[in-house]
C-alpha cells in the first residue's frame, strides 16, 4: 500500500511554541476565535502547560508548515481528576477538510486515555460534526456542548 504524504505530522509540544505560531494566532483572531490569543498569553505566563498526567499539547503540520493545534487537560472546570476536556482546536483555513483536525482530536484522545470523561465546549456546527462523527455526544451543559466516554467506560 503506498504511504500518504498528504497525512498531518501531529507533534507534541512541551517546550517552545513552533515556529509559526504568530501566524496562527493572526488567522485565528481575524476570524473571531480569541480563545488562541488567550491560550498563548497564559502559555507565556506560565500557565497552560498542558503537562499533567494524561494532558497535551499538539501540533500538527502538513508539508512541514503550521496547520493547527490542539490541547487535551484535566478539565478546569470539574472538580474531578477523572474528567478531561479538550481545549484548542484550530487549524488553518487553508487546510480544513485534509484530516488535520481529526489526527490532532484522535492524538488528543489517545493522550486523555486515563480520563474517564472528556468534555468540549464548541459554538462552531462543522467542528460539533466532527466531534460527533468522532464519538462525541452533544450534552447541555452550562461548560461544555460535547462529551466523549470511552468505549467500554462506565
Amino acid at each position: 500500500m503506498p504511504m500518504r504524504n498528504d497525512l498531518p505530522e501531529i507533534v507534541p509540544i512541551t517546550g517552545n511554541l513552533p515556529a509559526g505560531f504568530g501566524f496562527l494566532i493572526a488567522e485565528a483572531g481575524r476570524q473571531g476565535h480569541e480563545f488562541v490569543e488567550r491560550f498563548h498569553k497564559a502559555w507565556l505566563e506560565g500557565g497552560e502547560r498542558c503537562d499533567g498526567p494524561g494532558e497535551g499539547l499538539f501540533a500538527a503540520f502538513l508539508d512541514g508548515r503550521l496547520a493547527g493545534m490542539a490541547a487535551m487537560v484535566a478539565d478546569p472546570y470539574a472538580e474531578d481528576p477523572r474528567i478531561g476536556r479538550l481545549r484548542h482546536v484550530f487549524v488553518m483555513q487553508a487546510v480544513r477538510r485534509k484530516g488535520v483536525a481529526a489526527a490532532l482530536v484522535e492524538t488528543c484522545l489517545d493522550r486523555g486515555r486515563s480520563f474517564e470523561l472528556i468534555r468540549l465546549r464548541t459554538r462552531n456546527p462543522d467542528a460539533a460534526r466532527l466531534y460527533e462523527r468522532l464519538g462525541f455526544v452533544p450534552i447541555a451543559l452550562d461548560n461544555a456542548t460535547h462529551v466523549y466516554r470511552r468505549p467500554g467506560a462506565g
